[in-house]
């Protein structure tokens, strides 16, 4: 008997088991590649199919091994009971079932649909000031490497933040003062979360006064704002230490 279950259990894989454990954890990192919630379904969808489908074929791979207790066919359609009941039958201790539950937990918690449902208003708002000034077109050729806010506070006074929602848009609206000469400024920026992932995310207007600035006029403002307020802030910190 215990030859036999030797012989049977080198003729055992767990590549598909394990396979169905970590297929959670791999959708959350395609989902990075998912620029809309069409494919955000798609990509949720091969795991739920995956997952039992892995568990049919190597409950086959059992029954074909020689072992008759696999359980109930309908355990396939439950991937982490699958799995520890798989566990108790090889004596195999049950890290492929934790680690399936641990998975499956990110999973839950952490895939786009259940982050765009605990979306709010302070999400968005948060999104603008974190966003990396790299990131927004029109300070890219900057160089600065901070995030909006951290940029924002250094140049401008009296600052303020707004949003308005409009369908999967929202309108964040920045205001605020020049440091330099007192200009009241408005930057308005334009996101489109579709309830799974960010499908645009841009400036979409920048205000000096009642003056909407465009093309050449707007990238040297900018520049001349953001740029030289961080070249004098540099200059400013190198003073003081040499001090």
């Amino acid at each position: 008997m215990i030859s036999e279950t030797i012989q049977n259990e080198t003729k055992v894989r767990d590549g598909l088991v394990w396979y169905s454990a970590i297929l959670p954890a791999l959708a959350l990192f395609l989902e990075n590649y998912a620029l809309n919630k069409y494919l955000g379904i798609m990509v949720w969808a091969v795991v739920i199919i995956m997952r039992p489908l892995c568990c049919y074929f190597d409950r086959k791979n059992l029954l074909n091994a020689g072992y008759e207790n696999v359980g109930k066919s309908w355990y396939v359609f439950l991937p982490t009971v699958y799995l520890f009941k798989r566990c108790m039958l090889l004596r195999h201790n049950t890290a492929i079932a934790v680690v399936c539950m641990i998975c499956l937990s990110y999973g839950i918690i952490g895939n786009g649909f259940t982050v765009g449902l605990m979306m709010d208003d302070d999400t968005f708002v948060s999104a603008v000031k974190n966003e990396p000034m790299t990131s927004i077109s029109d300070f890219k050729s900057f160089a600065l490497y901070e995030s909006f806010e951290t940029a924002a506070d250094r140049a401008l006074s009296e600052i303020s933040y707004s949003i308005e929602a409009n369908g999967d848009e929202r309108t964040v609206t920045v205001k605020g003062k020049s440091k330099t000469d007192d200009e009241p400024l408005i930057f308005v920026f334009k996101i489109v979360h579709d309830g799974y992932t960010y499908r645009s995310f841009k400036l979409f207007a920048v205000y000096k006064g009642d003056i909407k600035l465009e093309g050449s006029e707007k990238k040297e403002y900018l520049k001349k704002l953001f740029a030289n307020s961080s070249d004098n802030s540099s200059s400013s910190a190198e003073s003081t230490s040499s001090v």
